[in-house]
This record gives C-alpha cells, structure tokens and sequence, in this order.
C-alpha cells in the first residue's frame, strides 16, 4: 500500500530495499501459519535494518522502529482444540521472540555513548485486563544504573519528551518516570520545561 514518507525522496530507497526481501516460501503452500512466520520475519527484518541504516548514516535526530512481525504470527487462525498446533504456534513465537532479541542486541550495540535507546514492549493487542503488564527499558547519558519503576502507559510519553529534550505539555495526565534518571542528571529537574499545548493534530486531508 502507499505510505506517506518523510522526507518524500526516502521513498525510493525504500521501495529498492524492499524489493530484495525474500520471496514467499512455495514450500509453505498449504500452511498459513507457516507463511505468517516467513513474513514475519521478512518485516522485522527490513524495519531493523532500516532503523540500522538511519542510525549508522546519523542523519536523524531520532531512529524509530515498529516490530509488528509477532502480530502477524498472532493474527493467525485461532486453534480451538488442536493442542499440539497451539503449541507448535506457541513454540514459533518463542523462537520470534528469540530472533528478535538477537536482532534488537544487534542493533544497540552500534550506539554512540550520548545515544538514547529506549525498547517498549506492550501487552499485546487481545482483550484488556488489570493484569495486563507492558516494559520499557531505557539506556543513555543520566539513565540510572539498573533501576526499576512502575508507571502507567501514560507515563511515556512524557519519559520520552524528556530524553529528547522537549518541554512537557500541561494537558498531559502522565509523568515523567523520573525515579529511572540518574541524581544530578539534566534528566532529573524537579520542575521541568512545560508548555500548555501542543495543540490539536489536524487529520489528514
């Protein structure tokens, strides 16, 4: 499908990038799951290599990736009372959970010393519980050494509004997780930088 790209001429490179990912698998032919797990990997693959590239070639301020490859696994058919087919789906998500931690190793270790990283993991996309439990896991420059949190999903955005060095906005309900900045870090200001608004995103046209 088209996308919307910025800057527009990263369109291109993208498309040729895209075009160099593996074929289907014909071998796959009459199991879906098994060319949900082909995709999967195919997409996981291409975001990281191309968050890789941004960060290597440092051209942007900030490296973004969406790893959607274990929705896909999960969209697929539901398996009611084959329990050993829910357990061989189960057993593909573990080796994709594995494949990414990999990847994602990969990936921090080319970080510069001022470089932020932050790694989010949500609860999943079925429906919601109080016991649902996501993670975010943050490194760099005045990140406390092996600290632990709790907050509210609430609480990321301003986290993250932090790290970037922008002011937060008063229409928030969040806040900073201020207890993972390191004491005496330009992270940990009692008061940070606060503006009223962001103002209100206009839909695309």
């Amino acid at each position: 499908p088209v996308r919307d790209v910025f800057p527009p001429q990263e369109m291109s490179s993208l498309q040729s990038d895209f075009s160099r990912l593996p074929p289907p698998d014909p071998s796959a032919g009459g199991h879906p799951e098994r060319r949900l797990e082909r995709e999967a990997a195919n997409m996981d693959t291409f975001h990281l290599d191309q968050a890789g590239k941004a960060w290597r070639e440092g051209r942007l301020p900030l490296v973004a990736v969406y790893l959607n490859g274990l929705d896909l696994m999960a969209s697929s058919p539901e398996l009611e009372d084959d329990r050993g087919a829910k357990i061989a789906r189960d057993r593909r998500l573990v080796d994709h959970l594995d494949f990414l931690d990999r990847e994602v190793t990969a990936l921090v270790a080319q970080a510069r010393r001022d470089d932020f990283i932050v790694i989010e993991g949500d609860p999943g996309r079925g429906e919601g519980s109080e016991s649902d439990r996501g993670f975010l896991i943050l490194a760099g420059p005045g990140i406390g050494q092996e600290v632990q949190a709790s907050g509210k999903l609430l609480d990321v955005t301003p986290t993250l509004l932090r790290l970037l060095g922008f002011p937060l906005s008063l229409e928030m309900e969040g806040s900073p997780l201020a207890s993972c900045f390191a004491p005496g870090s330009s992270l940990s200001l009692p008061d940070p930088p606060a503006v009223a608004s962001y103002g209100k995103k206009t839909p695309p046209a």
